[in-house]
């Protein structure tokens, strides 16, 4: 079961997704000084979510916000200048600076060669899934997925992610993901695994 995230929702889902990914290993690397790391998240995730609330979905388990996925549609997964510009992403650049800029560049091309390589017009992408520190290990981020892969399954479309975290990936490997890929980033030494879900047919119910 899930909801949908509400425009004025979007402060309290940026900071939960934030401190949800405090350890992610990409994030460690973008923002080193752990006393940093949520406060600068929290506005690159914001951005995030303002382009997703646009041309995707974000979901949530309950107005509490236990758990947020991000999920964009095909064709919507790589977000255009203009789309970039809407979302404030520039300006966070230009605060971030070119450290920032150069690192997120890395990782973010190379899920583009990831993605081309192993991504089809049917795939839908999960850009982030977050569960609040205090809210883990309840079965709220199985349960999120579980909703979208119900539906999914039901139009015959699989979906992928990206992490760079392997704890991640042995959970979305519990969930039916397989990876497709794994390689390192370039410079920065960073693993990055490339997951895919195809869809799972369906048994309808005998109308008679």
């Amino acid at each position: 079961m899930s909801i949908l995230l509400a425009s004025d929702q979007l402060e309290v889902a940026a900071a939960t997704l934030a401190r949800a990914f405090e350890s992610e290993p990409v994030h460690q690397v973008l923002w080193p000084d752990p006393r940093q790391r949520v406060g600068r998240a929290t506005r690159l995730i914001r951005c995030l979510l303002r382009d997703a609330l646009r041309y995707g979905e974000v979901q949530a388990t309950s107005a509490n916000l236990e758990a947020v996925a991000v999920w964009m549609p095909p064709h919507r997964c790589h977000p255009s200048l203009l789309r970039l510009a809407r979302s404030g992403f520039f300006w966070l650049l230009l605060s971030e600076g070119p450290r920032f800029f150069g690192l997120s560049w890395r990782y973010h091309r190379q899920v583009m060669v990831m993605s081309r390589a192993h991504a089809d017009a049917r795939l839908w992408y999960l850009q982030m899934l977050g569960v609040a520190p205090d809210q883990q290990r309840k079965g709220y981020g199985s349960g999120l997925l579980g909703s979208m892969f119900t539906r999914l399954d039901r139009a015959g479309a699989g979906c992928c992610l990206e992490t760079s975290s392997e704890t991640n990936v042995a959970f979305y490997q519990r969930s039916g993901f397989q990876v497709a890929d794994q390689r390192r980033i370039g410079g920065i030494e960073l693993p990055c695994w490339f997951m895919v879900r195809r869809a799972k047919p369906t048994v309808l119910a005998d109308a008679s």
